[in-house]
């Protein structure tokens, strides 16, 4: 009879460590999650990039115009310099072209410009929802670490007990010495 009970005390101890070990092995998943950031509108990030786009270019044209107006043609002018004025000129007219582009993508129509405030307001509802929504996700993977921490708690609990048990048992069963 004490041999059947240190076998199924055994067994116990064993079940109750493979218990720990896949709580434990589960906590450790729980505890690494990876949340993914959540972006802003496309809409939006494309307005701004076509706006940033614009202020460069028109710092572009201002800047090669200085340097036409600073290269302008000397009686004694070298085939260099006349080359160099020709580049700066098609660099200009490039440079103009492709602003009147982005000027025209943002002023093709004008119910567009008013939309603006409205494209705002709805990004920063969506950003008001979207840190509303990661709070709660905190708070909820908080209470799944603590779920985690209690659980890990008695499994340890448990394993210790059927230890001392185990230990006990034997002890008992050898008698005193």
């Amino acid at each position: 009879m004490n041999r059947r009970r240190d076998r199924l005390a055994s067994a116990f101890a064993w079940l109750s460590l493979i218990a720990a070990a896949v709580a434990l092995i589960g906590s450790v998943f729980m505890a690494q999650p990876k949340l993914a950031s959540f972006s802003g509108s496309t809409q939006s990030q494309r307005w701004s990039q076509l706006v940033v786009q614009n202020d460069a270019l028109n710092a572009q044209v201002a800047d090669l115009a200085r340097q036409i107006a600073a290269a302008q043609p000397q009686p004694g002018q070298t085939p260099s310099t006349s080359t160099q004025l020709a580049k700066l000129s098609a660099s200009v007219a490039d440079i103009s072209r492709r602003q009147a582009r982005i000027e025209q993508a943002i002023g093709r129509d004008p119910a567009r410009a008013l939309e603006v405030p409205l494209l705002r307001r709805d990004v920063d509802n969506i950003k008001e929802s979207q840190a509303q929504a990661m709070e709660s996700m905190g708070q909820r993977l908080d209470q799944v670490f603590d779920l985690d921490k209690w659980l890990l708690g008695a499994g340890a609990l448990s394993l210790m007990a059927i230890a001392f048990s185990t230990l006990l048992s034997h002890w008992k069963a050898r008698g005193p010495e």
